[in-house]
């Protein structure tokens, strides 16, 4: 795990920011005018054999991620040799496939790279199929950076709808963001050999639109798959082998636990290839969604090594502000700033966590699915035409209508937001995996590598993805019941207090904090009151009077001031 900058620009160095994500080993080159900045965090093959960028006589390679499954891959690929690191093996790779992109569809981890070819003066640019690992296109006078971590700055003709947008919605498609932010995010799954013209002229929205419909056909083809012959079988062993294989690493490995379904089965499944498991929790002492007696059940009955960070008023408003240097979008959600300092936590013992991201995405696992597929059961009857595309945007936006009034008085827009086209319950995991799971994916990223340590997804691993494509709706997702047959599988492993538990999310106790009128609430009115730049974006008077409603409104607090403030901290 690392981060790069490649750049044509003239004196680019490796910023502050991007040490964070490899203050392992810091590497600079220069060849054809183009300079090649690495910071490395050392996984596997902790040598300086394995620093980058890695050079040959023919490619330079700056590889960002893991490749789980080398020793498959050398199988596949007819490739011999030992291979300490999946740099080294890219390098073979290419010398012997060159032009052969397949491997791309076959790599179990997670991953963003640019290889430079000095003989064709072209660069491969590829980023792994969901998204997991970062990647950004710069394009200025002429000049390019491909980069691990954008410019972090609003497009200057930013206008307050997208604003508007980005507040509603907070996580967006690729699309509205590359309309919303500086630089283009290179899309999930993208792999390809390109000139140093095309890369100048990268169309973003055309790739973009053939990546999504390629995908959407991929995606229902699957869903019409029947078979359902050992298929519970199947899905529960890719799953022990997803998260055996993401406990590959020459450092320490931990796990982020919260007391729920996702994060306590990867905690047995791993507890039975590593003794003694370090566990990291967050606890909010006397806040009613505290999770620390779920959490404690996990502990014990996997005997783990338990770590529990308290997270109080204080160290929440003193990492704010730090948590934002690191956050490539403002930090929206009040998680975000939690999850950073567990991970500060966490990076004092390992260097590696594994984390529940995706399983919701991928089993269904939010009560969006059930509750489209109520409403799509209901249109079968021939009196009833509720729109499934009305009914998720609703689901999918922060604000109740009283909100979206204030926000609206805030940043006039004439748009009628609906983002997401619906006509069915596949769609509802199409569009959760292609959005909201990225916005999930960047704060693990973000967050966790800001304290320079690695997040693995086990749920996210390819073989098991595929896997679970296969489920037919009705194996996925119920009318009373979500995630189906994770749970089932669940409750080989877990008790049914675990199981049974209603689901919360990662919620923090802004509101309670707020109340007391300390460090919070005088971090709130600094930002509105005196952040001159904040003004340029949002009416300081107009703020100020929704901010007094807020004192009397959970809900306001939460969803528009909030988010307000988080802006003023990311600028």
């Amino acid at each position: 795990m690392c981060g790069f900058t490649i750049s044509s620009q003239k004196n680019v160095e490796i910023s502050e920011i991007l040490k964070c994500r490899g203050p392992d080993n810091f590497s600079k080159i220069e060849f054809d005018d183009i300079s090649f900045n690495f910071a490395r965090l050392k996984i596997r093959d902790l040598s300086d054999k394995s620093n980058q960028p890695l050079v040959n006589e023919r490619y330079i390679v700056s590889f960002n991620g893991e490749i789980l499954n080398i020793e498959s891959l050398k199988k596949q690929f007819k490739i011999s040799g030992e291979f300490e690191s999946d740099t080294l093996f890219l390098i073979e790779y290419l010398n012997k496939h060159k032009d052969e992109l397949s491997l791309f569809d076959s790599i179990r981890g997670f991953y963003s790279l640019v290889v430079y070819d000095k003989k064709n003066k072209n660069f491969l640019i590829a980023r792994d199929y969901l998204g997991i690992k970062p990647l950004y296109l710069e394009i200025l006078d002429e000049e390019f950076t491909l980069s691990s971590v954008p410019t972090r700055k609003f497009h200057k003709e930013l206008n307050s709808g997208n604003i508007n947008k980005l507040i509603t919605y907070r996580f967006l498609d690729y699309k509205t963001k590359n309309e919303i932010f500086d630089g283009i995010e290179i899309p999930p799954g993208f792999n390809k050999w390109l000139s140093l013209e095309e890369i100048l002229n990268f169309n973003f929205i055309n790739f973009n639109n053939n990546y999504e419909n390629n995908v959407f056909s991929k995606f229902n083809k699957i869903y019409r798959k029947k078979n359902t012959k050992n298929l519970f079988e199947n899905i529960e062993n890719k799953l022990i082998d997803a998260v055996n294989i993401n406990l590959i690493s020459d450092v320490n490995i931990g796990i982020f636990l919260s007391g729920g379904t996702d994060s306590s089965l990867l905690t047995a499944l791993a507890s039975k290839e590593i003794g003694n498991l370090n566990t990291y929790s967050i606890i909010y002492k006397d806040y009613k969604y505290d999770e620390s007696s779920f959490q404690d059940i996990i502990s014990k009955k996997f005997k783990t090594n338990k770590h529990t960070f308290e997270e109080t008023e204080n160290s929440y408003v003193e990492s704010f502000s730090n948590a934002s240097k690191f956050s490539h979008t403002p930090l929206l959600i009040p998680n975000y700033v939690s999850l950073f300092n567990l991970a500060k936590e966490a990076e004092k013992i390992s260097k590696v966590v594994l984390t529940g991201e995706g399983a919701d995405e991928i089993f269904g696992g939010y009560y969006v699915f059930r509750d489209i597929l109520r409403y799509q059961v209901l249109n079968l009857i021939p009196s009833i035409n509720i729109s499934l595309s009305k009914k998720y945007n609703q689901q999918k936006t922060f604000m109740n209508d009283v909100n979206k009034k204030y926000l609206d008085e805030l940043l006039p827009t004439s748009e009628n937001f609906n983002l997401y086209d619906v006509k069915s319950i596949s769609d509802v995991f199409f569009h959760e995996r292609n959005n909201y799971l990225k916005g999930l994916l960047g704060r693990a990223d973000q967050m966790t590598m800001g304290n320079s340590i690695e997040a693995r997804v086990p749920f996210l691993d390819q073989d098991l993805v595929r896997e679970v494509d296969k489920l037919p709706m009705n194996q996925k997702v119920g009318i009373r019941k979500r995630k189906k047959i994770l749970h089932e599988i669940a409750s080989k492993y877990l008790p049914s207090e675990i199981i049974e538990r209603p689901k919360i999310g990662f919620s923090v106790p802004i509101v309670n904090w707020y109340s007391q009128k300390s460090e919070l609430y005088n971090l709130f009115n600094e930002q509105i009151n005196n952040n001159s730049s904040l003004h340029e974006l949002f009416d300081k008077e107009k703020v100020k009077v929704i901010l007094k409603k807020a004192e009397n409104d959970p809900d306001i607090l939460e969803n528009v001031i909030f988010p307000i403030v988080a802006v003023g901290l990311w600028l």
